[in-house]
């Protein structure tokens, strides 16, 4: 076995995260038959694994599939633990979140920032 090298798994991540994903069959196959996956060509070209660009080793997916995990394990481990900082400052939640996914929405004692609930929109004619 030959020696290994180091993995950046970040940039393994980044890889795979632009690799193009697609549905499709092989010519064989009957047309309700549909897999899922990069194509071996831009497999190979993102890569450079084996000589071989019309297939995809398993070993090597597998390997690179395990770095990913790895790495996503890292990047949320890393937002946990700014989290818990910010939390520790009394930082609760940026401005901006407040004012779009979490507007109107109660908060653990169930009261909801009214001057952040979302307008209400009655057109003319129409009663509240």
């Amino acid at each position: 076995m030959a020696a290994a090298g180091a993995v950046s798994g970040y940039a393994v991540l980044e890889t795979v995260a632009a690799l193009p994903v697609s549905s499709w069959r092989y010519l064989w196959e009957p047309e309700e038959v549909r897999h899922i996956g990069p194509m071996a060509q831009d497999w190979h070209a993102a890569f450079g694994f084996n000589q071989d660009d019309t297939t995809i080793n398993p070993v090597d997916a597998n390997g690179v599939l395990l770095v990913c995990v790895q790495a996503l394990t890292r990047r949320v481990e890393e937002f946990t633990a700014e989290v818990g900082r910010l939390r520790a400052e009394g930082v609760n939640e940026p401005e901006v979140a407040r004012q779009g996914s979490r507007a109107g929405v109660p908060d653990e004692s169930g009261q909801t920032d009214q001057a952040m609930a979302p307008a209400t929109v009655v057109r003319v004619g129409e009663s509240r």
